[in-house]
């Protein structure tokens, strides 16, 4: 196939741009992509794999890859289901709030992929608004591969993908916010800002988002926090209301 280059567009022709165009849309095709001898396509489907079959490093130098970030990410959630739908997802949490030093909200951050290919990169709608923060792939084969990012706001199937990640998300929060208390306050303090979206724009999780808000307290040390059940726990028989 001999592809010609319209007047104009004379930046088609550079590698560094057909490079980018092949690491975005090509990068977990299975067989080898070479540009100028080099192949391109290094990087493997990890959220297609057996959480035993991959490592530490794996997983954080998928993250780099997908995320562009220097860092290793905080957290991450692997896991995959048949029902209601047949997902393999692989969402991480930064280590850092990416709107910190900038002045608006930043855009999605987690791909929608139909077996292996690239459906949306950086779909709205996907997730909730205020789960903008992740980063990460979903990749479902029951969605089709003509889905138009039009028809996707109002596709059954991704607002039941919508439902089922953000429940999942949701319940590894809680297990960290149990299990390891501090590792969660850490998230909080630079995250606290989405959680408490959330509670105020997401009534389908309205309830599971307030257990994760965390408040000072006169009973807690300076710089310590605690949860709105912590609070009620240690309240007097006869106290009313909290202060």
């Amino acid at each position: 196939i001999v592809v010609k280059l319209k007047e104009g567009f004379d930046e088609f022709s550079k590698e560094y741009r057909i490079k980018s165009i092949l690491e975005t849309y090509s990068s977990f095709v299975p067989f080898p992509i070479n540009l100028n001898g080099e192949r391109v396509n290094k990087i493997e489907a990890l959220w297609l794999k057996n959480k035993n079959e991959v490592s530490d490093e794996e997983y954080n130098e998928f993250y780099k890859f997908i995320a562009h970030a220097p860092e290793e990410p905080a957290f991450r959630m692997h896991f995959s289901t048949d029902a209601p739908l047949a997902i393999n997802a692989l969402i991480f949490t930064p280590k850092e709030n990416p709107e910190k030093l900038l002045s608006g909200p930043v855009d999605p951050g987690v791909s929608l992929y139909c077996k292996k290919v690239l459906i949306a990169e950086q779909p709205k709608g996907l997730l909730p608004e205020w789960l903008r923060f992740l980063k990460g792939v979903i990749d479902s084969a029951d969605l089709p591969l003509n889905i138009s990012r039009e028809s996707m706001q109002d596709s059954a199937l991704v607002q039941k993908i919508n439902r089922v990640i953000t429940k999942r998300f949701l319940k590894s929060l809680e297990n960290e916010a149990k299990n390891n208390p501090a590792d969660y306050d850490e998230f909080y303090g630079k995250f606290s800002r989405f959680i408490k979206e959330g509670v105020a724009t997401d009534f389908d999780h309205r309830d599971t988002l307030a257990k994760l808000l965390r408040f000072e307290s006169t009973f807690t040390e300076p710089g310590k926090s605690t949860d709105l059940q912590g609070y009620l726990d240690r309240a007097r028989d006869e106290q009313k209301q909290i202060f």
